[in-house]
């Protein structure tokens, strides 16, 4: 044979090598791929329940082709299981060497925070957030990956301090420790994590400090919200070096002094909240924020006037300055913010008249001008029904025409005149009482006192009672007032009645009366609940009128309304009443009362006034629908009737009932679905956020691309159990709520889906 040259040799030989070493790595990557499984596998021996989707090797060999795996070039980079149920942290999770991202959010796992997450050296993404992890953090905290960009382990039961040694994770972009039970110290060592753009420490019970200087140092710090922890002291001017901050929110803590000036020069700056604090002093500093769309400064002792530059952040949709201690008048400038949507000025101690152009360049959907001090004509642009509330306790405010309860104006000049008459008129009253001897006087008291006879009260019963309209009439005290609104006063009275011990009753005066439309409302409830016996539709049990009042006289709701369970949780904290069942029971049962009303009636019966504060609760949680004012008979599959004004709650009506006036049974089933989306989501009916309702923001977040049912879910309800059955009811809102009314399902159809 012959001898092949040295340098083919060297080839030859490089050439076998080359191809063992590819051969040899080829069985390593089957064998780590082998291994990988098996890890993989391991884990559902740590979970007492299987995943929602379950792996399963006959059906998919290749374990990169299991659900909630991400790989790449053959091995596992990224495992992400949220809402799946889960209630151990796998132990086994970092002998996956290459794993990069771990997404267990939204799941059960219990116990302390898992250590064995220090042995992913490699880890860039953490979620563990909605949780049930409890106990404090170790001290060596710090011994994460030093790679690791995002860390979220927000909405836990963690206690006890953060450990300085966060602080050595200099990589981190990312930091959500929020809504845990925190109650030691947060470490000045976060302002080391130079490159940190979103910090999020807020509503945990933090004792009480200053903020660290250090936060100084977080130039590239996009969003902050350290609200509701007790941060006292002042906001640091260190923080002026965050230019590119867009959210900051330092809302319901302790902070005094006043808010530096530095605030308003913050150019990329969207959100600032500062709410419920004890901030003092006035707002000085131009305003130059040309992108910012919420100020939120309520709730502290802020005084001086309101500054008119305010008017030239156009893109500012929501402003509230309530509860301080403001002066002077309101700005003509904010009338010409274009995206102006929210607008609470109240309780401060303005003055002088509204600007007569406000509403008239945006669209407010809500306003709040109470109990300040202003005076003259409310603009007619204002004169809406959603308004009616919008400037009580401003006793020198009036209006052109008989609008809500607030007197008509009057030409100063005619005032004059009345004073001189009315001063003339009493010199002459007091001239002639001089002049009569006091006999007389007695007399004309004596026939005045036979002539004041109390009003004569007339009770009309729909149900069998064992009271009388006097036991109404004891029970009308303040002491019993349990609301008020546009239309009276309700009152909780106690009775002997054996059936009916406690009942409702709503007081309507006449001086309330001026106009047509409570007369109309009155009549209506007696017509239409005077003969509706249904249990899911609260009694009317009666109706009592004189000369001076009417009365409406319910069955007592003890679990007050929908609305009040919802969206006032602050009340009801630690009350699970509001699960998931429960909100699918109400659902049911207010749709029943509805499908009675459409279907069941001679003439069908719509509502108009639908709304989650509609649907009262009796001991039980048992949903009955209330208020029929503005109910209307229709006729039964008739074309949608015409009305002659708009009447409603904003966020509840429907497109075709605002912009063209027609109603039929379909604005009651649009309003429905309204509150199912808020009985899903935990959302206002006007809680769209940039959006105008609540309907809207829910149909843009359906159809966005990345769509993901936990993402719009009340956060109270988010139980793997309860994901098919909240999506179904979620989707339900979505088609009550189409825009076309035809495109909308009957109520028969609707209770059919929600019974199923």
């Amino acid at each position: 044979m012959a001898t092949l040259p040295t340098v083919g040799k060297i080839l030859h030989m490089q050439s076998l090598i080359l191809f063992t070493c590819l051969l040899l790595s080829s069985n390593c990557d089957a064998i780590n791929r082998d291994e990988e499984k098996a890890i993989l596998l391991s884990f559902q021996g740590d979970w007492d329940k299987p995943l929602s989707v379950n792996w399963k090797p006959i059906r998919y060999k290749d374990h990169c082709n299991w659900p909630g795996i991400i790989c790449r070039d053959g091995f596992v980079i990224g495992i992400s299981l949220p809402a799946h149920g889960l209630n151990e942290f796998p132990s086994a999770i970092c002998s996956l060497k290459k794993v990069l991202s771990i997404n267990l959010s939204h799941n059960n796992i219990s116990g302390s925070y898992p250590t064995v997450l220090y042995n992913c050296s490699n880890l860039r993404y953490l979620d563990l957030s909605e949780n049930r992890l409890v106990g404090s953090l170790p001290s060596n905290f710090g011994r994460l990956s030093p790679r690791l960009k995002y860390l979220n382990i927000a909405c836990n039961s963690l206690s006890g301090n953060i450990p300085s040694s966060v602080g050595q994770l200099q990589k981190l972009r990312n930091l959500y420790l929020d809504r845990n039970l925190f109650d030691g110290s947060y470490p000045a060592e976060i302002g080391n994590i130079s490159d940190l753009r979103v910090l999020r420490l807020g509503e945990n019970p933090f004792y009480c400090r200053a903020i660290h200087p250090q936060f100084g140092n977080l130039t590239n710090l996009e969003h902050l919200l350290m609200n509701k922890m007790n941060v006292i002291g002042k906001i640091p001017d260190a923080m002026s070096n965050a230019n590119n901050i867009r959210i900051f929110d330092l809302s319901g803590n302790q902070l005094n002094e006043t808010i530096p000036s530095w605030i308003w020069s913050l150019d990329s700056l969207v959100v600032l909240r500062l709410g419920g604090n004890l901030l003092s002093g006035q707002i000085i500093g131009s305003m130059e924020l040309s992108n910012l769309v919420e100020i939120d400064i309520s709730f502290n002792k802020l005084s001086g006037q309101i500054p008119n530059d305010i008017g030239e952040i156009m893109e500012l949709e929501t402003l509230f300055l309530s509860d301080n201690q403001f002066a002077g008048s309101i700005p003509e400038s904010i009338s010409f913010l274009p995206k102006l949507s929210y607008l609470i000025l109240s309780n401060n101690f303005l003055t002088g008249p509204l600007p007569q152009e406000l509403g008239k360049y945006s669209i407010l959907n809500y306003l709040n001008l109470s109990c300040n001090q202003l005076s003259g004509q409310i603009p007619p642009l204002l004169q809406k029904e959603k308004f009616k509330e919008s400037f009580l306790h401003n006793p020198d405010l009036c209006t052109s025409n008989h609008y809500a309860v607030y007197p008509i104006c009057h030409d100063q000049r005619w005032k004059k005149i009345l004073f001189i008459l009315f001063l003339v008129l009493g010199l002459t009253g007091v001239l002639f009482i001089l002049l009569l001897g006091s006999s007389r006087i007695r007399g004309f008291f004596q026939r005045k006192n036979e002539n004041t006879m109390p009003p004569q009260w007339k009770l009309t019963t729909f149900h069998n009672i064992n009271f009388n309209y006097q036991d109404i009439l004891h029970g009308l005290a303040d002491n019993n007032l349990i609301g008020s609104g546009g239309s009276g006063k309700v009152y909780k009275i106690c009775l002997n009645d054996t059936t009916y011990n406690v009942v409702a009753a709503k007081k309507i005066c006449n001086d309330q009366m001026r106009s047509d439309m409570l007369e109309k409302h009155f009549q209506a409830e007696i017509e239409i609940l005077g003969c509706i016996r249904h249990t899911n539709i609260v009694k009317l049990l009666g109706c009592m009128s004189s000369t001076e009042s009417k009365v409406l006289i319910y069955e007592f709701m003890e679990n007050n309304s929908l609305y009040h369970w919802l969206h006032h949780k602050d009340m009801h904290r630690n009350d699970e009443s509001l699960n998931w069942p429960r909100r699918m029971s109400i659902a049911i049962e207010s749709a029943k009362g509805l499908y009675y009303m459409h279907h069941d009636c001679s003439a069908p019966i719509a509502h108009r006034d639908v709304k989650s504060s509609n649907i009262r609760l009796d001991c039980n949680f048992k949903a009955k629908v209330a208020d029929f004012g503005l109910a209307r008979v229709i006729a039964k599959g008739g074309e949608p009737e015409s009305v002659s004004a708009i009447v409603g709650s904003f966020g509840y009506m429907a497109p075709e009932f605002i912009k063209l006036r027609k109603i039929n049974e379909k604005v009651d089933v649009y309003s429905f679905g309204v509150v199912v989306l808020e009985l899903t989501t935990g959302r206002c009916a006007n809680g769209g956020g940039s959006y105008e309702n609540l309907a809207q923001w829910a149909w843009r977040q359906f159809q966005d691309e990345g769509f993901q049912l936990i993402d719009v879910i009340d956060e109270d309800i988010r139980d793997p159990a309860y994901f098919r059955e909240e999506q179904m009811v979620f989707k339900l809102g979505l088609i009550c709520t189409a825009t076309q009314p035809s495109s909308r399902p009957s109520m028969k159809e609707v209770l059919q889906v929600l019974q199923r």
